[in-house]
């Protein structure tokens, strides 16, 4: 149980019979009486509705409203046992209390740094490591392949070095050419479809590019790859594929390991509203051996859960 649940949890305990105001991952607003609270689970009474069930990874923010919101002592002996179909949301009959407009502004606060960041946030695409094929290559046994590469590289280098690695020299062509050879004898090295990928980049074959970064990512299941795959996947406007690679990059990277990338992520989740994939990502990491979920990112997730709760509420006022 994460530390929000856990607080969540212990306070919705300690209020018994008090009423409560819920905010859900949804955005919908759920006030009610606490009749129940389980370890997974409340149930809360309201008023002219049967008795709902919540679960508790589905709630995103509470406050505890002064006084009690009345409900008949016949209503509560006929209410029946508590079901998981949601209800529509009844308003509590008093203004909002001062905690439940903190709550708000908070809110509010957060979605605006989020669209700060995700203004500014990108993926980059990054040269490869030139070590990578020839360490590959040597522990696949492609001896015979290795001074190839060596020859493909140099001639890259020596482009790059006369500022001719633009398409209207001709000279990367060439080396894409020579690559894709190297390739059909050794189809099973990943790095060097990660730098097939590149060169095409800088042709501005981005079709091609993604193409290849990825081959290379389902070959080595890298997070470094899936990182390239995102960046070309938004170059080519493929958004469920970026959505998908970086899902693979944070289901094996710390989600601050690659700068602001994480809000590149949440921009794409909030434009797909597979909001569910969040929770993928936190279950895969907490089920590694050790678990690798930092409190930290505990924080980070719980804040994209909040920012995407009050997007889904603007829009529904």
């Amino acid at each position: 149980m994460s530390k929000f649940a856990q607080i969540l949890h212990d306070q919705l305990s300690s209020e018994i019979g008090g009423v409560v105001r819920l905010l859900l991952r949804s955005g919908k607003e759920l006030p009610g009486v606490i009749d129940q609270v389980d370890e997974d689970f409340v149930v809360l009474k309201r008023r002219g509705s049967r008795a709902i069930t919540i679960v508790l990874d589905e709630i995103v923010a509470f406050d505890f409203p002064d006084g009690t919101m009345p409900v008949e002592e016949s209503e509560m002996r006929s209410l029946p046992h508590p079901v998981l179909n949601a209800a529509p949301t009844v308003p509590l009959d008093q203004p909002l209390p001062k905690l439940g407009i903190e709550v708000f502004k908070r809110l509010e606060e957060l979605t605006a740094q989020f669209e700060r960041k995700m203004q500014q946030a990108r993926v980059d695409v990054v040269a490869p490591d030139p070590r990578t094929p020839l360490e590959e290559l040597r522990a696949l046994g492609e001896r015979e392949a290795v001074p190839i590469w060596v020859s493909i590289k140099n001639r890259f280098d020596n482009a790059a070095r006369v500022n001719e690695l633009g398409p209207k020299y001709g000279r990367i062509q060439g080396i894409i050419g020579s690559l894709k050879d190297l390739i059909e004898e050794v189809p099973t090295v990943p790095s060097l479809k990660r730098y097939l990928a590149y060169f095409q980049y800088l042709t501005d074959n981005k079709a091609a590019a993604l193409s290849s970064a990825e081959e290379a990512a389902l070959i080595s299941q890298s997070a470094r790859d899936w990182l390239m795959v995102a960046a070309f996947a938004v170059m080519n406007t493929n958004d469920a594929l970026a959505c998908h690679a970086l899902e693979q990059v944070f289901q094996r990277h710390a989600l601050t390991e690659n700068g602001d990338v994480w809000y590149v992520y949440v921009g794409l989740l909030r434009v797909s509203g597979n909001y569910a994939l969040l929770r993928e990502i936190y279950e895969a990491r907490h089920k590694a051996d050790p678990p690798t979920f930092s409190e930290s990112e505990e924080q980070l997730l719980l804040d994209a859960c909040l920012h995407l709760a009050a997007i889904e509420r603007r829009h529904a006022s």
